[in-house]
């Protein structure tokens, strides 16, 4: 399994924390890799500039969306076997694309099962600074809980503190809204 990037640096979250100590930095890897994974499964699709390999089913159409995006490159793209160059223009024969899709000239994605390979690249070359603010949040939020794991409430003298328990503030929430897959893939 090929490990993935993380989405901020431990100094980062350190930072935000106000930590300045290395006693808990393996704490914090783990915490950074555990939200970097949980905000790509949020998401719904990696971010991060990677090289893929997908098989797809064509559908008879002249255009196909991809499950990673900001498509940067692609390396080759076969229908059914047949490699389809790469197109000059929209007047020439191949294939041509923009950040989420590939579009056919002369060529169709023809119905079938896994019968379309892309072999492309996709991803922001620096991870988008709002995605990069929500795993730093995560990862803050969770060192914060560890020390009252399981407690909802908690009653001193006159005074009542309730925590809120969720997996993603609202605020991060919204920083990712923009970042999530558009279409079902």
């Amino acid at each position: 399994m090929i490990k993935k990037q993380n989405l901020t640096r431990l100094e980062n979250v350190k930072g935000y924390l106000g930590v300045s100590t290395t006693a808990d930095d393996d704490l914090f890897e783990m915490l950074i890799r555990a939200a970097s994974d949980f905000i790509r499964s949020y998401l719904g699709r990696d971010i991060t500039l990677e090289n893929y390999i997908e098989r797809l089913n064509g559908m008879g159409t002249n255009r196909m969306v991809m499950k990673n995006y900001p498509i940067t490159a692609i390396t080759s793209l076969t229908i059914d076997g047949t490699n389809i160059p790469a197109a000059a223009d929209s007047r020439h024969a191949g294939y041509l694309f923009d950040a989420d899709m590939i579009y056919l000239v002369g060529f169709r994605f023809n119905r079938g099962f896994q019968n379309v390979v892309v072999n492309y690249t996709a991803g922001y070359i620096s991870v988008p600074a709002a995605v990069e603010q929500a795993c730093i949040d995560l990862a803050a939020l969770k060192y914060k809980e560890k020390e009252r794991i399981g407690i909802q409430s908690k009653t001193l003298a006159t005074e009542t503190v309730v925590y809120k328990l969720w997996d993603l503030t609202e605020s991060s929430k919204n920083m990712l809204g923009q970042y999530i897959r558009r279409t079902p893939v």
